[in-house]
């Protein structure tokens, strides 16, 4: 597995990654990193942390109204927070 797909796996499958991303794509009301870290029973720098890492890999982009920073998923993160969710709901027990 090449370097930077390994590190893009092991970021989007790690529990609170996932919760912030999901999270993201499914509350439009709270976006800014304290909020996001409120539901996503993170605390404030790992939070940031995430939302810092998936800016980077082009899933999440933020921009400033006053002095508070809002995050907002790319359509290339709402199409991974879809098939993440997609997994998510595959029952074991199917097979």
């Amino acid at each position: 597995m090449a370097a930077r797909r390994k590190s893009l796996y092991n970021l989007l499958f790690k529990d609170k990654v996932a919760r912030v991303l999901l999270g993201l794509t499914k509350n439009r009301d709270y976006r800014h990193i304290r909020a996001i870290s409120r539901w996503s029973d993170c605390e404030y720098a790992h939070t940031h942390r995430i939302l810092n890492n998936l800016q980077k890999e082009g899933l999440v982009t933020s921009y400033k109204i006053g002095r508070k920073r809002i995050f907002v998923p790319t359509k290339k993160g709402e199409l991974v927070a879809r098939h993440i969710e997609s997994i998510i709901e595959i029952d074991p027990e199917d097979d």
